[in-house]
């Protein structure tokens, strides 16, 4: 069976998913600060971007898994061309954790062990950004020899993503942290830490998967998911 897709429109409906989440969650947001009852809580729970139980969180976990399952693709693909390079098969199982992270949020439970171990307040009392911090910048290491191989447009669709990526989940969550320390959760201004945090997220991932769909292309032409740009 022979698959058609185009990377563009499945950018473009990735986009779209993400905008209308988008407005759920600041509708959630709204309406929790506006009013108090258990009907809002239900609704703010399901639309939040801060909600463990959220659309928006099933939704960056479900683009995390596709990632995993589109650089596992890659893997066999290069392999069976006699271009085998680990470094695909190293990313599928790293989109693969960050999928089961962001649904269970396993980055959360390290904070309160290493905020009591270092006493760690300011920028860093979402402690959870030096162990992931540390270990995102030796992959950086690993991975540049590996970047530097790549067809020049999806290398820079990659930097792109991983930059918009890094920036959002530990460049706003460092802010946001410091401010949940000082005022707390219940209030605007955290709400747009979080928010203005997972849309960079959801909307690199969206650029990565554009960019592996397009790679799937570039690699095998003749595969059985046939792109049409």
């Amino acid at each position: 069976m022979t698959i058609y897709y185009s990377p563009r429109l499945v950018l473009k409906w990735l986009l779209w998913l993400f905008f209308i989440l988008l407005v759920f969650n600041c509708v959630g947001i709204w309406l929790k600060l506006s009013y108090s009852n258990r009907l809002v809580t239900h609704i703010s729970n399901a639309t939040s971007f801060n909600s463990e139980t959220s659309i928006s969180t099933l939704y960056s976990s479900l683009i995390l898994l596709t990632a995993s399952i589109l650089t596992y693709y890659i893997n066999i693909s290069v392999k069976r061309l006699n271009k085998g390079n680990a470094s695909w098969l190293w990313l599928s199982i790293i989109f693969l954790y960050m999928s089961i992270d962001e649904s269970v949020e396993i980055h959360e439970r390290t904070i309160m062990v290493f905020r009591s171990q270092f006493n760690l307040t300011g920028l860093l009392y979402y402690s959870w950004v030096i162990p992931y911090g540390i270990l995102g910048l030796l992959l950086l290491f690993k991975f540049i020899p590996f970047l530097y191989k790549l067809e020049k447009k999806t290398r820079n669709l990659f930097l792109v993503s991983g930059f918009l990526f890094v920036f959002g989940a530990v460049g706003i969550e460092l802010f946001g942290g410091r401010h949940h320390e000082l005022y707390g959760q219940e209030n605007i201004e955290y709400a747009m830490f979080y928010t203005i945090e997972e849309s960079f997220e959801i909307i690199a991932i969206s650029i990565f998967i554009y960019a592996l769909l397009r790679y799937i292309a570039l690699i095998n032409p003749k595969s059985t998911f046939i792109s049409r740009n």
